[in-house]
Parts: structure tokens; C-alpha cells; sequence
């Protein structure tokens, strides 16, 4: 499939100050990024504009999560097997700082959500989220994912109008043929790990429309990522991808 295709003068002007490339084994620490310093006071201002969420799944069951920040820019995380919406390791306020609502939402058995844990149930979360957010006024999408999240929200996100996608260590489903969005996607994968680089991999093979694969040489993985060695680094490169997305 042809990545290069689809691929906006924004996008490209996003890759060029990055500086990476597909595939490449290092990332580029970024020239020039935006936003605040990280004083005490706006990091204090971005955790006041948080509120407690919950919203109805397939078969009425209620999801619970947190959403950080205003307006209507809202970015979606769906976490790991495993894991619940405290694994982000604040990317959530970070990305309230820079001006996104982020909803960091448990999936279905895991955190404050109800029910129990059902990986083929996935997809009816984030499409929950997704349409969650719309009714409370959401005027762009974007969404990140990791792992089996990442591998099922980009299926679940083909029938939203998705601005950008960002994916950390990606599992693509396991059901072939299926739809997905066609929305730009940013993916970060340890190469330390074969098994992870190879399922990053064939997640990348089987994105529509532009997809630049990125790998930093950590074991980490998923969200474990943001707070690797290279976390800063990468949680720099999220936001200015979502930033080229904006207009």
C-alpha cells in the first residue's frame, strides 16, 4: 500500500521539522516546539479543568473516565489489555496545556467501568467515547491508542471524522478486511522488542491513507513509552502531530 499518498502539505511540513523518518531507529529530538513552559502555575490551571465522565457502551453498560481540559478539540485514549486510563502518565494534561480536551476513559472490566473485561467488546467502547464526546459539543476528533486499544480503536474510529491518530506499540485486530480510518497516524514502537516491531509493523502495512512508522530503541512499550528513556521526546512529537492537524 501506498503510505505516501493523502499526505498534506501540513503533514509534510510537520515531518520536516521533526526531523524523522519511516522506520528510522532514532527520533530527532524536535528544533523549535511550541507551547507553554512548564511552569507550576499552568500545570496546576490544566488539572483545575478536569471532571469525572461516564457514559453508556453496547447493551447500556457504563463507562467511567476523566476528562482534562476545554473546548472543543477532544482527543480520545484508549489504554492497553491490562491496563486502565491512569496509564498515560499525564499525557492527558500535557495535551490540556496545549490547548486539546483529552478523555482518558477505562475500558469495559477495567478501572471505575462496569462489566466484565471483553477484548471483542473494544470497539463498541471507544465508538461510546467517540460519540460521547460529539454530544458534548466536539467540533474536531483525534484519538490515541495503545496496544490492542490502538489496534481497535482505528476500526472503531472509520465512521467518525477523525482529524489524526496516534498509535504506541499497535496490535492490528484480528479480524481481516476491515474498515479503519483514514485519518493521518503517527506510530511509536519500542524496536528493542521483535515481537512489538513486528506487530507495529504489520499495523503500519495495513494503515489507509498516509502512516509514518517511528521506532525508538527502548524495550518499552504502549504507554510505558511515555515515560521511557525517549518519553520526552515522544510525547513532543504527539503533540506537534495533532498541532499540524488543527485547521
Amino acid at each position: 500500500m501506498d503510505h505516501s499518498s493523502n499526505r498534506s502539505d501540513a503533514t509534510l511540513s510537520a515531518l520536516g521539522r521533526l526531523g524523522f523518518f519511516a522506520f528510522a531507529f532514532t527520533l530527532a529530538i524536535a528544533i523549535g516546539l511550541t507551547g507553554p513552559a512548564g511552569t507550576t502555575a499552568s500545570v496546576s490551571r490544566a488539572v483545575e479543568q478536569t471532571a469525572d465522565v461516564e457514559f453508556r457502551s453496547s447493551g447500556g453498560l457504563l463507562l467511567r473516565g476523566r476528562q482534562y481540559g476545554h473546548g472543543g478539540r477532544w482527543v480520545i485514549l484508549v489504554h492497553d489489555q491490562g491496563q486502565d486510563s491512569r496509564a498515560w502518565r499525564g499525557l492527558p494534561v500535557q495535551l490540556s496545556r496545549q490547548g486539546f480536551r483529552a478523555l482518558a476513559f477505562d475500558l469495559r472490566g477495567y478501572g471505575a467501568s462496569d462489566g466484565p473485561r471483553d477484548v471483542s467488546r473494544v470497539r463498541a467502547d471507544v465508538a461510546a467515547a467517540l460519540r460521547f464526546a460529539r454530544s458534548r459539543g466536539a467540533r474536531q476528533l483525534y484519538v490515541i491508542g495503545a496496544g490492542i486499544g490502538a489496534g481497535e480503536a482505528v476500526v472503531a474510529a472509520e465512521n467518525y471524522p477523525i482529524r489524526a491518530f496516534v498509535a504506541l506499540s499497535p496490535r492490528a485486530s484480528r479480524r481481516a478486511g476491515l474498515e479503519q480510518t483514514r485519518a493521518p497516524k503517527l506510530i511509536f514502537v519500542g524496536s528493542l522488542d521483535d515481537r512489538a516491531a513486528a506487530r507495529a509493523d504489520e499495523f503500519f502495512r495495513r494503515s489507509i491513507g498516509f502512516a509514518t512508522l517511528n521506532s525508538t530503541p527502548v524495550d518499552a512499550q504502549g504507554t510505558d513509552l511515555l515515560g521511557s528513556s525517549w518519553g520526552a521526546e515522544v510525547r513532543e512529537l504527539i503533540v506537534l502531530f495533532l498541532q499540524d492537524y488543527l485547521a
